[in-house]
């Protein structure tokens, strides 16, 4: 029987921001095809085993379902809700080299501490408030902005 996890704002973003294998939860039921859910829809797709969800596959974008659960609640999804979520899914794409930059103005007496003052700066602020640009790499033209995941639109004019 497949299950259906909403998750937390918090462990949603933290999802979608760092590149994660597996999501502790001691009462997982081994063994069983697992959809997580944020806010914005199911985002991955995973296999439970013991006091874990061990993640298959991400969903970029997430996938809106007509169904809706509570918030750490295990939600117990018929055979053919599963079907109706991972039918539609595109095709897994092969993985790719990427350039992935962020460039951050720092003031300094000297690179030391602008290197410390740069990490400082990356931890304090983190994926939710510096955007990352990415782009294919060799096609770095191409780039665009990323927020937590997300493309993120970065022309002040259109906020």
């Amino acid at each position: 029987m497949p299950y259906l996890l909403p998750v937390s704002d918090d462990t949603y973003k933290q999802h979608l921001a760092f590149d994660v294998e597996s999501f502790p939860r001691a009462d997982t039921p081994v063994g069983q095809d697992i959809a997580l859910a944020g806010s914005d829809g199911v985002y991955a797709l995973g296999r439970g085993a013991t006091g874990a969800v061990e993640f298959t596959r991400r969903i970029d974008p997430p996938v809106c379902l007509p169904i809706k659960g509570e918030e750490g609640r295990w939600q117990e999804l018929s055979d053919e809700q599963w079907q109706q979520l991972t039918v539609n899914l595109a095709p897994e794409t092969s993985r790719r080299d990427w350039i992935v930059n962020l460039s951050v103005p720092i003031e300094a007496s000297d690179p030391a501490e602008a290197a410390r003052r740069f990490w400082s700066y990356v931890q304090q602020l983190g994926p939710t408030e510096l955007p990352l640009f990415v782009a294919p790499y060799g096609e770095e033209i191409q780039g665009e902005a990323y927020l937590l995941g997300q493309p993120h639109e970065q022309d002040p004019e259109d906020e």
